[in-house]
């Protein structure tokens, strides 16, 4: 009775992780294909177990509007990566039926009330949405909770800012109101969107790891190196050990040639 009842468990087991690969394959398919043109991007994703709770994606919706953007569930596995995909896919339907005819903080107030903690299993999100328009070299943006992206500017000599904004996560305050930012884009401006596990991973080089030490990391690497991102994903990307990361690991490139 007891091999009976192992080679049950060993045949639900085999087709429970077939079934995980087969969504996390999914979950890769529905994230965007790299870019090169009047904005070039370069990405680097990766779940800290066979599914997790980050996303991104960018698309441009028509000629003079480019959108892109992060969001990172709370926790890992089958329930954070069902909710992550449910919220790319509500923020790609609402975008497409109005393209252009929303702001950031219009999107971010409509995913703060369709996805509250308490119908979430108590998840909440942290998220980063830019719109892009050409036509004015003009970035407006939001965040909430999310980490504020670097933005690289090089003139006389490479320089960096954060694109931040206040608000809480998404799910945790009925009504929540965000307000968005501008910036002026120029040619050679760089952009990077990243989530918290980037930064996180340090821990495993011996370093508790910040937002501020990675950004230190980052302006020193766009200043002195001829590959940036590379040498980026070199320090912050390599596993020990073959040891998987504790977090979800979101890492975009957005460089703007137009």
């Amino acid at each position: 009775m007891n091999e009976i009842n192992e080679c049950y468990q060993k045949q639900v087991d085999d087709r429970l992780n077939r079934e995980i690969k087969e969504a996390a394959q999914f979950v890769a398919t529905l994230l965007p294909q790299e870019l090169d043109g009047p904005i070039h991007t370069r990405h680097f994703y990766e779940s800290s177990s066979e599914l997790g709770g980050d996303c991104f994606y960018y698309q441009w919706l028509n000629p003079d509007c480019f959108v892109f953007y992060g969001v990172d569930v709370a926790g890992h596995g089958i329930c954070s990566a069902l909710l992550s995909v449910s919220i790319l896919n509500a923020l790609n339907a609402y975008m497409k039926l109005q393209p252009g005819l929303f702001t950031p903080h219009d999107a971010l107030e409509m995913l703060n009330e369709a996805f509250p903690m308490a119908k979430q299993g108590n998840r909440f999100s942290t998220a980063w949405l830019g719109m892009y328009r050409p036509s004015h070299h003009m970035l407006e943006y939001v965040c909430a909770g999310y980490p504020p992206p670097f933005f690289l500017r090089r003139e006389h000599e490479m320089d960096m800012g954060f694109l931040s904004t206040r608000g809480f996560p998404l799910g945790i305050l009925p009504n929540q109101k965000y307000q968005s930012r501008h910036i002026r884009i120029e040619p050679g401006d760089c952009i990077l969107l990243f989530s918290d596990g980037i930064y996180e991973s340090q821990v495993f080089h011996g370093s508790p790891g910040s937002y501020e030490s990675f950004a230190k990391d980052v302006l020193a690497s766009y200043q002195n190196e001829q590959a940036p991102l590379e040498a980026i994903q070199k320090k912050y990307l390599t596993k020990i050990n073959g040891r998987p990361f504790r977090d979800d690991l979101t890492l975009v490139e957005l460089q703007f040639h137009e």
